[in-house]
């Protein structure tokens, strides 16, 4: 059972990739499950991480293929249960760290 479950998010895990105005792919953004989507659109050395899910469980990891983080960086979260955005503090991205990973629930299950 274990052996099929790591099996299956192997299936599951995918890149999308979004091209900024430029065509210049500034992000590569891999996702847990294929019903999860995330758009991104950079701008004015702003980002923003808009991201679908319509399960309200899963993971995200987003990794810059440009020098650096842009200066803002922001993430809309679609859930099932609720919308928040956040930007992340600039400290989070001391070190300019090739890639960071968020993972969310919407509701605390039992």
């Amino acid at each position: 059972m274990k052996g099929y479950l790591i099996a299956a998010m192997l299936i599951l895990t995918f890149s999308v990739l979004t091209f900024a105005a430029d065509d210049t792919l500034p992000f590569k953004i891999t996702t847990k499950r294929t019903d999860d989507r995330v758009r991104v659109k950079s701008q004015n050395n702003k980002v923003v991480f808009n991201i679908r899910n319509p399960t309200g469980i899963s993971n995200s990891t987003a990794e810059r293929t440009t020098e650096q983080w842009p200066e803002k960086v922001v993430v809309q979260l679609r859930l099932k249960g609720g919308y928040f955005e956040m930007q992340l503090p600039k400290k989070f991205f001391e070190g300019n760290p090739e890639s960071f990973k968020l993972e969310w629930i919407d509701f605390y299950r039992n």
